[in-house]
């Protein structure tokens, strides 16, 4: 019965000091086309600050290149 009270009173402490935590920076748009697109040349992706200046500087965008098809995936 005492562990019980000491965790509710734990989690109790634990959900009244944790804040919600807003990002700086949004991915805002992404025109990103398949390989061997026509257009290809012309993919971008948009972000957004959310504050007044933000730095781009140490910051990386991994795209992670999908050669999969739909006939490949097992249901």
């Amino acid at each position: 019965m005492n562990r019980q009270i000491v965790g509710l009173v734990v989690l109790t402490c634990f959900c009244t000091v944790v804040q919600p935590v807003r990002a700086k920076l949004l991915i805002n748009e992404a025109f990103v086309n398949p390989g061997g697109s026509p257009d290809n040349p012309r993919e971008f992706v948009e972000i957004l600050s959310t504050t007044t200046s933000d730095s781009l500087t140490d910051v990386w965008l991994l795209e992670i290149a999908n050669e999969i098809n739909d006939d490949d995936i097992s249901p």
